[in-house]
């Protein structure tokens, strides 16, 4: 039985009230942050844009796989599946490096309306090595978020190029919010809601139909499965549509007044 807090017992967003519900959330805390979150998307114009949003609440697998967008325990709603065990404690999921990764069910070829996304990707760490999130298609047509290389740099493609291009951040920690968005000809590029340097794109033809992984890249097509592990810990990830560079940045700061809420920001 859930209950809500005084506040959420009058006025519950109904889509914050059906993730709530669906992952068995009892924290007036946690529920006051997802109910903002979503208020705050919506008034936004975000809301809609979205296909897949990933709070990481709760503190263990069974809260943390629900998708806040459609929170039915479904590979179709894009519930996550963890694999091998990450550590998952109230902040979010911690990667191992080795074999650990989450398949969200969504390939973007099949969720999108383009070949144009939104990802983000909040590492709570300054430790990354491998892909946070991404997806690599035979063609190739890829979609990644690698946070950083130790160097100064971010990772990121969008349909197009073949390869993931570098973009310099300016600073060496790979902590921090990860936001990409991309039109037909260039892929945008946010960190900690800064824009970075923008990086050229020619869209691929083909659907990318192979399904976006946290804490791995999925290459199943290509090479047979997950590749690239990351070690980062991931407290909030989400997948959309393309927004404008204004709308970026807007999402770049209600993701981050939501991370707020639940005291597990890094800016």
């Amino acid at each position: 039985m859930i209950t809500f807090g005084l506040f959420h017992s009058v006025v519950p967003d109904p889509d914050a009230k059906a993730f709530l519900q669906a992952a068995g959330i009892n924290d007036t805390a946690i529920q006051i942050a997802v109910d903002h979150l979503v208020i705050d998307l919506k008034a936004a114009n975000l809301w809609t844009k979205m296909k897949a949003i990933y709070p990481m609440v709760g503190g263990i697998a069974n809260t943390c796989k629900y998708n806040l967008k459609d929170p039915r325990d479904l590979d179709a709603a894009y519930r996550k599946t963890f694999f091998n065990s990450p550590a998952i404690d109230a902040d979010g999921v911690k990667w191992n490096g080795v074999n650990q990764y989450a398949d969200t069910h969504l390939a973007p070829g099949a969720a999108l309306a383009t070949r144009n996304i939104t990802m983000a990707y909040y590492n709570l760490e300054d430790s990354a090595v491998g892909f946070d999130m991404g997806t690599y298609h035979l063609n190739p047509n890829r979609y990644d978020i690698l946070t950083g290389d130790g160097l100064g740099s971010m990772y990121v493609a969008a349909s197009g190029p073949g390869s993931v291009q570098p973009v310099s951040k300016g600073v060496v920690d790979k902590s921090g919010l990860y936001l990409v968005t991309s039109d037909n000809t260039t892929i945008y590029p946010y960190r900690n809601g800064v824009a970075l340097a923008t990086v050229s794109r020619a869209v691929n033809a083909t659907p990318n139909t192979d399904t976006l992984y946290l804490g791995a890249e999925n290459r199943v097509t290509a090479t047979g499965g997950p590749v690239g592990f990351s070690t980062s810990k991931c407290g909030f990830s989400l997948v959309g549509e393309p927004v404008t560079p204004a709308e970026a940045l807007t999402l770049s700061g209600i993701i981050n007044h939501f991370m707020q809420h639940m005291s597990k920001n890094t800016y």
